[in-house]
């Protein structure tokens, strides 16, 4: 994952005081719209300061969405890059109306005019955003090393969705923020800056400055966004990066599916009929397969995963088309292979999926 805040900005930050502290009231965009008029184009964005999240599921190709990170000024001007990439993707203005409009790169690097506009069908919720950023200094001496955090979080507004907001927020806190409960999610993000800002100050007594300074400059990013929002169906996506010294970063995503129409969480296995786990697991394994240029009937251990067999996944979310099923670092497979994702369409899926499940009724 890239770092918090663009290299150039970093030698301003160690000329700065010892602290920058920003709260914002973030904003939800569930949009519609299209691609050069032909392609229809679903997207959830995450507004908070100048940046901006999210992903865009393309209904023209019908496969697994796309998830974007980048930057939104003052003026309205976007650019946003794909999930691992620096290169922009997408670049426009976000009007005052809600209107986003400009030019997308497709793969053969050929700009092609989008617009999408916000659009709230019936089962399709409304969320509030709040974020927290700041950086803050080792010590108070100039040129001192830094850290930087960055956090944002959705939720169901109380006054609208009442004990469905609280249902969720408890899952939000337990399942993606691996939070106890807090007053009011402002307050846990607070409560876990300060201990972000406690333990790189702790971690670092002792330790010779100059010696270590490229290894002092600590980054924790928590970044909540929405994988798919309709149907009733909720599914968020948090991606928790941490840089704590050492040679590069950790990532952990997080993926959690909340069915709003009766406030509960939908777990992998109430999507499946029993005696189809099987032949899920096997669906998994071979698109791993395919994706890694592995011989489905070679040995996964002789590839640096832990086991030949793939379990079903703790962290997926359901989109439009089909299951986005994660994988992180050390789950599945050493850091070698890193973090795998699958993604099963629904049409694959259909004949193992459990016709009586609520959720199951509702995916296309």
């Amino acid at each position: 994952m890239r770092s918090i805040f663009p290299k150039y900005l970093l030698p301003a930050f160690l000329l700065m005081a010892c602290f920058i502290n920003i709260k914002a009231q973030g904003r939800y965009l569930h949009m519609k719209g299209n691609i050069d008029n032909e392609e229809s184009v679903t997207a959830d964005f995450v507004i908070f300061g100048s940046k901006i999240t999210g992903a865009v599921q393309n209904h023209f190709t019908a496969g697994e969405p796309e998830f974007f990170s980048g930057e939104i000024n003052a003026e309205g001007q976007v650019e946003l890059r794909g999930k691992d990439s620096d290169k922009t993707i997408i670049s426009g203005s976000l009007n005052k109306e809600g209107t986003f409009y400009g030019n997308w790169l497709n793969q053969a690097g050929e700009a092609r005019p989008f617009e999408m506009s916000p659009l709230y069908p019936e089962g399709t919720h409304v969320l509030t955003a709040v974020s927290v950023t700041s950086v803050q200094s080792l010590n108070d001496e100039q040129g001192s090393p830094v850290a930087a955090y960055e956090a944002s979080y959705l939720s169901l507004p109380r006054e609208k969705y009442e004990a469905i907001s609280e249902k969720l927020a408890g899952l939000v806190y337990s399942a993606l923020f691996r939070s106890k409960p807090a007053i009011d999610p402002l307050a846990l993000l607070r409560n876990q800056e300060t201990d972000f800002f406690n333990q790189y100050r702790s971690s670092s007594d002792g330790i010779d400055i100059q010696k270590n300074y490229q290894h002092l400059n600590w980054e924790k990013s928590r970044l909540l966004s929405v994988a798919f929002n309709e149907n009733n169906i909720i599914s968020l996506y948090l991606r928790d990066y941490a840089y704590t010294g050492g040679t590069e970063g950790l990532e952990i995503n997080r993926m959690l599916v909340f069915d709003a129409e009766r406030g509960e969480k939908v777990d992998f296995s109430d999507l499946y009929l029993n005696e189809s786990a099987s032949a899920i697991t096997g669906l998994i394994r071979n698109v791993i397969c395919a994706k890694t240029g592995i011989d489905p009937a070679a040995d996964l251990t002789g590839y640096g995963f832990f086991s030949n067999e793939i379990p079903v996944p703790q962290h997926f979310a359901l989109t439009a088309y089909g299951i986005l099923c994660n994988y992180n670092i050390y789950e599945i497979a050493g850091p070698e292979t890193g973090a795998v994702s699958v993604f099963l369409p629904y049409r694959q899926l259909q004949p193992l999926l459990n016709p009586l499940h609520p959720v199951v009724a509702r995916l296309k």
